[in-house]
């Protein structure tokens, strides 16, 4: 553990059921060759006033796996890659930010390569695996030229059991996610829930894509009363044959203030090759409220 006022920088890589405290003013983990946090089997606790997380090749910035736990509390949280900035994977759960964080700011930008696996703002994989942001403010910028596997938050739980185990949580009062692809986007039992107290704004071509056992929430908290602006179409994809590509998915959103507005479609796709019949998306369930003069365009 470091002292109050001091400075950590250096990447970090845990294993091994290890356990790691850092504590300091500002807190800089970064790699300029691989991922920058790597946690396998392991614990992690940041406490600091500002915490960077950050790498500059095709790897993560922060990326848990195999029950690993990654709690981060500071005032300004900032991470930073190539190719995913934050990933619980198998088992695994991350924090970032509580009540006193002011900001939590992901910015992904991809360089085309990795493209079969994805670009990702904030993602959880696999059963039981989560990422939750608490605080004021979230802002993701995620973007890719050359390819179109680009994900503000991803929620990818690779099971169709119908009961949701992989979740993507956004608690903070305001919530801005942009991408040059898809802005939110969950398949095989994952879970995506955006429940920002005061904004939501998605702005993308796909604002939303859910797959087979999907599910994702818009300002549908306890509350409820956030502004909400989507720019982009809510799209309900097939992506494999048979059984395992039946889009058994719901997306719920609630505009309920007059300066909630959604400008986009909702609309059915599929992966090229692939040739649906009506059965296949006839688990698609789409859940619009439309209230106080919020619109739909």
């Amino acid at each position: 553990a470091l002292g109050e006022g001091s400075v950590l920088t250096g990447s970090l890589h845990a294993t091994a059921a290890s356990k790691v405290e850092v504590e300091g003013e500002s807190v800089s983990l970064t790699s300029k060759t691989n991922t920058a946090v790597h946690l396998d089997g392991s614990d992690l606790v940041v406490a600091a006033q500002k915490t960077v997380i950050s790498t500059d090749t095709n790897w993560y910035g922060l990326q848990a796996k195999n029950g690993s736990t990654a709690t981060i509390d500071a005032g300004i949280i900032e991470v930073a890659s190539k190719f995913s900035g934050v990933y619980a994977d198998t088992g695994s759960e991350v924090i970032l930010g509580n009540e006193d964080t002011t900001l939590v700011k992901v910015d992904v930008v991809g360089n085309g390569e990795d493209a079969n696996y994805g670009v990702t703002g904030l993602a959880a994989r696999q059963p039981n695996s989560s990422v939750t942001v608490n605080g004021s403010n979230l802002k993701v910028e995620v973007s890719d030229s050359e390819h179109q596997y680009v994900y503000g938050l991803l929620a990818q739980g690779m099971t169709t059991t119908g009961t949701p185990a992989t979740f993507v949580n956004v608690n903070s009062d305001n919530a801005e996610i942009n991408s040059s692809a898809v802005g939110v986007m969950a398949s095989g039992d994952g879970e995506v829930n955006l429940n920002s107290k005061s904004s939501i704004a998605v702005d993308a071509p796909v604002a939303i894509e859910v797959r087979n056992g999907a599910k994702v929430n818009v300002n549908t908290g306890k509350d409820a009363k956030a502004d909400v602006v989507l720019n982009g179409n809510v799209d309900f994809h097939q992506a494999y044959a048979g059984k395992d590509g039946l889009v058994t998915a719901e997306v719920t959103l609630n505009l309920n203030t007059a300066n909630s507005v959604w400008n986009g479609n909702a609309l059915a796709s599929w992966k090229e090759g692939l040739n649906p019949t009506a059965e296949i998306f006839e688990g698609a369930k789409l859940n619009l409220t439309l209230a106080n003069g919020a619109q739909w365009n």
